[in-house]
């Protein structure tokens, strides 16, 4: 089981997280987490989420949902924002990530990466290849009490 984040350490989404009725949260969305409490996290996120109240910009995991939130999100690396690596266990991680001005997806190989350059650059069409990052996907090193650092 993983430690419950600090308050102050940033993430991002990755996956959308459905708060029913008042928004949803879309994969990429990055925050910082303002409270942990009796087994509950909350992420102030950077910018609200279309359809919520510019007050209402927290998620919150609720009581005995740490595993949906490591489930929901990835560590990001202190002072630049890019992700460490995948949150989740070590058998979901994707080798590579690809990464671009306000976002990132992984890919499997370097080839799935390249691919998906390929198409976001098809796709949006005023980008090139200089607006893409393609890196390693390595988990964050852990200290000895299991913490991720």
């Amino acid at each position: 089981m993983r430690a419950m984040p600090a308050p102050g350490e940033r993430f991002v989404l990755t996956a959308d997280v459905e708060r029913f009725p008042h928004f949803v949260a879309t994969r990429g969305s990055k925050g910082t987490v303002a409270d942990v409490s009796h087994g509950s996290v909350s992420l102030r996120l950077d910018d609200p989420p279309a359809g919520a109240e510019e007050w209402d910009n927290e998620i919150v995991w609720g009581d005995g949902v740490g595993r949906d939130f490591w489930e929901e999100v990835e560590r990001l690396s202190p002072g630049d924002d890019r992700p460490q690596g995948r949150a989740t266990d070590e058998e979901d991680e994707a080798g590579w990530l690809v990464e671009w001005d306000g976002g990132w997806e992984t890919a499997a190989t370097p080839e799935a990466a390249g691919k998906i350059v390929e198409a976001k650059i098809a796709k949006w069409g005023d980008v090139d290849q200089d607006d893409f990052r393609i890196v390693p996907n390595v988990p964050p090193p852990e200290d000895m009490a299991g913490r991720a650092t």
